[in-house]
């Protein structure tokens, strides 16, 4: 099978939790630390969502729906959300904790 489902594992892996849940402070961002580099959230997360639309993609008829529409509106959901924000900082800054935890709970 089509490696997209691993490679989107192994990314979502090795973005740190404190990303999830930054907050300006002053002129400095909060997160900046315990291993994020905030202004790589947005195309590392855009990565995973993309290998997990792959993965979905390329599964097999009954591997998909074993998932479920329930599964797989939320993928779409998350996916779409994920596409909105695009590679802008700002929106990223103002929306990803309202997301996080369903995106890393839906891998």
């Amino acid at each position: 099978s089509p490696p997209f489902g691993d490679a989107a594992l192994w990314a979502a892996s090795l973005i740190p939790e404190a990303c999830d849940s930054c907050e300006r402070q002053g002129d400095k961002v909060a997160c900046d630390v315990g291993g994020c580099q905030w202004t790589k959230v947005p195309a590392s997360w855009r990565y995973v969502w993309n290998n997990l639309r792959l993965a979905v993609e390329a599964a097999e008829v009954g591997h998909r729906r074993d998932l479920g529409g329930d599964v797989l509106a939320q993928l779409a959901t998350l996916h779409s959300y994920v596409d909105r924000m695009g590679d802008d900082l700002g929106l990223w800054f103002s929306n990803w904790l309202d997301a996080s935890e369903a995106a890393r709970n839906t891998l």
